[in-house]
């Protein structure tokens, strides 16, 4: 691959492990999420979420078809 794809990569994997670690406390126990400290859980992984949805974006928009 062309250079910078290792950082994307990088980055893509760092928000996958914490979308991953930060929701294991909610599979664990559902019932936190109606607590403040549960739904701000679901904050940090929807923003997860989101940063992986931008660097999938960034990633083919660098590298089409890979």
């Amino acid at each position: 691959m062309m250079d910078g794809s290792s950082q994307l990569l990088e980055d893509l994997l760092a928000a996958l492990e914490r979308a991953s670690s930060k929701s294991q406390p909610l599979l664990q126990d559902p019932s936190q999420v109606e607590s403040d400290q549960g739904r701000d859980l679901l904050d940090v992984i929807c923003m997860q979420f989101l940063a992986i949805g931008e660097a999938l974006k960034r990633f083919e928009r660098h590298w089409p078809g890979r």
